[in-house]
């Protein structure tokens, strides 16, 4: 908005210097010098436009701008080391090993997670993480997929899953988890199925199924993010 960009400017005007505490005491500027010299003026920013001041980047949170620093050291390691397959008992192949499991490790340390219960899997993003889980996820008829109201667009594909497996899919509030806003029914295919296996149960062999069904251990998922990428909201994960 017009009035919006007015009263920024003025701001500038006013006060040329950092506001107290801004940039983590100035690093953030530093950092930007040193590792992003492409944004000031750089990138394919024509000559002459708006913008061939510099450039804002606003998608981190999609997909986060690497430091020159990092571009280097990759480099660097690449020109010195041989990294091959890690599926291998070659030592090329054992370094490229050592390297994912330490990256793993890091991402561990890195959420404070204990490596004896949690894994890292690499995927290309978080669309293809979310829908790996969903395909391999063991639903079944007592599972339950819960996911707050504010979450990222993919996880609302995993619903899919859960519903034509006939599982049952909740919508939560993200400040009060236990406040259901919404209950989703299974689709139309998942529910003739359903009645089919039913019609078979009643048929014959359906109280060893049953039985079956009952000692089978059932699992249920809950996605609740972090921090909203759409608002970038931080939500509440403590008590």
């Amino acid at each position: 908005p017009r009035a919006a960009l007015l009263v920024w400017s003025r701001m500038e005007e006013e006060e040329p210097s950092p506001l107290p505490g801004y940039g983590y005491g100035g690093k953030l500027d530093d950092l930007r010098k040193r590792e992003f010299k492409r944004l000031s003026g750089g990138g394919d920013v024509k000559e002459g436009s708006s913008a061939a001041s510099g450039l804002t980047y606003l998608d981190h949170a999609g997909a986060t701008l690497y430091g020159e620093s990092q571009i280097q050291n990759a480099m660097r390691q690449l020109h010195l080391n041989i990294y091959a397959n890690p599926h291998s008992q070659s030592s090329t192949s054992q370094r490229t090993t050592k390297e994912v499991d330490d990256a793993r490790q890091l991402v561990l340390k890195h959420v404070n997670a204990d490596p004896t219960k949690y894994t890292v899997v690499f995927t290309a993003g978080a669309t293809a993480g979310f829908k790996l889980l969903g395909e391999c996820f063991p639903w079944s008829r007592k599972s339950e997929f819960c996911y707050t109201l504010d979450n990222h667009n993919s996880v609302l594909g995993i619903r899919e899953y859960a519903l034509r497996s006939r599982a049952h899919v909740r919508v939560v509030d993200e400040d009060h988890p236990e406040e259901t806003l919404a209950m989703l029914e299974p689709t139309p295919q998942a529910q003739s199925a359903q009645t089919a296996g039913e019609r078979k149960e009643k048929e014959g062999g359906g109280e060893e199924d049953e039985s079956a069904s009952r000692s089978r251990t059932s699992y249920c998922l809950f996605a609740f993010p972090a921090e909203s990428n759409f608002s970038g909201r931080k939500l509440p994960h403590r008590k």
